[in-house]
């Protein structure tokens, strides 16, 4: 597992960061690094979003469920990466 870039935004709210991870030969872009005030940063998985016919703003998996483990060091990756690069 590889953290191939880290993209910092510029006052997106809660959103700090964008990670692109490499999972084997599977490159997964838009891992989410989110940080709400007085909390600690945490790493989220690409999602979509879509308006259902109630006009209501829905979010879901982007990408097909990786096994816990892997998902888990991916987040935890992409985390530590951006964590790095703020130093």
């Amino acid at each position: 597992m590889e953290v191939l870039k880290v993209r910092k935004m510029a006052e997106q709210g809660n959103l700090k960061g964008l990670a692109s991870v490499k999972i084997g030969s599977v490159v997964v872009h838009d891992f989410r690094i989110i940080q709400q005030p007085c909390q600690a940063a945490y790493c989220q998985p690409p999602q979509r979003q879509w308006v259902d016919a109630q006009g209501k703003v829905c979010y879901g998996g982007f990408i097909i469920e990786l096994p816990a483990d892997v998902k888990e060091k991916a987040l935890s990756a992409a985390l530590l990466a951006f964590e790095s690069a703020e130093e």
